[in-house]
């Protein structure tokens, strides 16, 4: 192996723990700027700050990708975007409110098992057997950890039930939304892509928050309190982790890049028992064992990895 390769792979390993740092401490900056923002709100701003600032840096060809691109592949973008962005953001924030980081941590880190059923009917991409098992071990690991997450999870579903159920429905619109997106991602149109995203999933957001939350705008004292929030939600969860996860997919394979996502939990359930005192229970360890057998399962099942292996 060549010093320039082993720098290459270096690189690809170091922007994919970076991007699972990011994704982990997102949920940690956003339930703080929950105490004082509303989740509409607050994830409708997140997008469009996000958007503007893609636009300050990189306008003119973000403008002239939109005039140029065909219709029907704007709409996909859009229709992607809202389903990865809005249809993410704003309900696991509203169920943010009520769940501890730690499980939503965990519960996003099925995100690569929960894709599998779209990439076989849409993208028409082959699961195999270790993909369906690894998919059903995903949902019990889901399911374990949720509902062992609180002693009221069958009971008082108004809440925790319902947060609980909000978790896993976004997770499956982010999944759509990377299938949908997926075949027409390319590393030119990247920003461009980003911020047709953010910006129409910001809009919807801010226009539901003023009919959902119309009691909550926030004021100058809030957005004052939570600047800093979303200038990293922003900057650095939005941008800088969009941009380093599609680092680490031009450099090898969709699903083995995946295989970072088994770092989110890690990292989740550490920042929530240090920075909210959130328990590490038994449930949550339960199920990221389950999540990452799963993981590992898909992983192992993959001819990229099989390949791999007969190579060493």
């Amino acid at each position: 192996m060549d010093r320039s390769h082993f720098h290459a792979i270096i690189g690809t390993a170091l922007a994919g723990i970076a991007f699972a740092v990011i994704w982990s401490l997102s949920f940690v900056v956003s339930k703080a700027a929950l105490q004082s923002i509303s989740p509409l709100w607050l994830s409708g701003l997140r997008l469009i700050l996000a958007g503007g600032i893609l636009l300050l840096v990189n306008g003119v060809a973000i403008w002239s990708f939109w005039r140029n691109v065909e219709r029907q592949t704007l709409l996909r973008i859009v229709a992607a975007g809202v389903l990865s962005q809005a249809g993410y953001l704003g309900p696991m924030y509203w169920a943010l409110v009520h769940l501890p980081t730690s499980i939503v941590n965990v519960v996003v880190s099925s995100l690569p098992l929960m894709s599998l059923p779209f990439s076989y009917f849409l993208l028409s991409e082959k699961i195999g057997i270790a993909g369906i098992v690894a998919f059903l071990l995903s949902i019990a690991g889901v399911t374990i950890t949720l509902l062992g997450g609180n002693s009221l999870a069958l009971s008082d579903f108004s809440t925790y039930g319902l947060s609980a159920l909000l978790v896993v429905a976004s997770v499956v619109a982010l999944a759509l939304g990377n299938v949908l997106i997926k075949p027409l991602i390319s590393s030119k149109a990247l920003l461009p892509f980003c911020a047709i995203q953010f910006i129409s999933s910001g809009a919807l957001l801010l226009v539901l928050a003023l009919g959902g939350e119309g009691a909550h705008v926030p004021d100058g004292n809030a957005l004052s309190q939570t600047a800093l929030h979303l200038a990293f939600l922003a900057g650095v969860g939005s941008i800088l982790g969009t941009v380093l996860w599609f680092r680490v997919l031009r450099a090898m394979p969709a699903n083995a890049a995946n295989s970072f996502f088994l770092l989110t939990p890690i990292f989740g359930v550490a920042l929530g028992h240090l920075i909210f005192s959130e328990a590490i229970t038994m449930s949550k360890i339960i199920g990221i064992l389950v999540i990452f057998s799963a993981i590992t399962l898909r992983l192992g099942g993959l001819p990229y990895f099989k390949k791999r292996a007969r190579k060493g």
